[in-house]
């Protein structure tokens, strides 16, 4: 029979690694849970009873994460706009259809959009090069709260973060600050 053996103090030491960085750099860290189910023993041994952000793309452990972290839906797909988004906080969106049905959505509070850009990975996202027509376009759109600028590496071509990447990232969150 197959056994997967975790290296627990090797997961959490490279967690705290990344976590001290982004502290340091005044940034929030999303732990994005998708690869173990939102499985809640697994995001408590990492992170613990902390408030912080987790993060996953899947209707179904997106549900399962608990209320007291901070939730980010990583939304692709227009089907998965729905009405459990109550209990989200941050959504991570690249796509102005998801934006409007997150619009139209009936919610009792402010949910934080954060847009992803396409800096490596060739997952999903949107390019720099459209950033400032695609702002141009979601401003029009009500009911929304536009929060920031993110992007999602490491995921499924194993795009690693560089100084490159992160010069992109911040070049378009200062383009898009002084021109709109």
């Amino acid at each position: 029979m197959s056994q997967i053996k975790i290296n627990w103090e090797s997961i959490i030491g490279n967690y705290n690694k990344v976590k001290t960085i982004t502290n340091e750099n005044n940034c929030e860290l999303v732990t994005i849970t998708k690869l173990f189910d939102s499985n809640y023993d697994f995001i408590k041994r990492i992170v613990g009873d902390s408030p912080i952000w987790i993060g996953d793309c899947y209707k179904k452990n997106f549900i399962k994460i608990p209320n007291y972290l901070k939730k980010m839906l990583l939304l692709t797909k227009l089907s998965d706009v729905f009405e459990e988004l109550e209990n989200c906080n941050s959504i991570f969106v690249s796509d102005l259809k998801i934006l409007e049905a997150v619009s139209q959505l009936k919610k009792s509070k402010d949910i934080e959009i954060i847009l992803s850009l396409e800096l490596g990975d060739l997952r999903d996202g949107i390019n720099p090069d459209n950033l400032n027509n695609f702002m141009k376009n979601a401003l029009k759109i009500d009911n929304i709260n536009i929060r920031g600028i993110g992007t999602n590496l490491g995921c499924l071509a194993g795009k690693l973060p560089d100084e490159k990447t992160f010069n992109i990232l911040t070049d378009c969150y200062y383009n898009i600050k002084t021109k709109l």
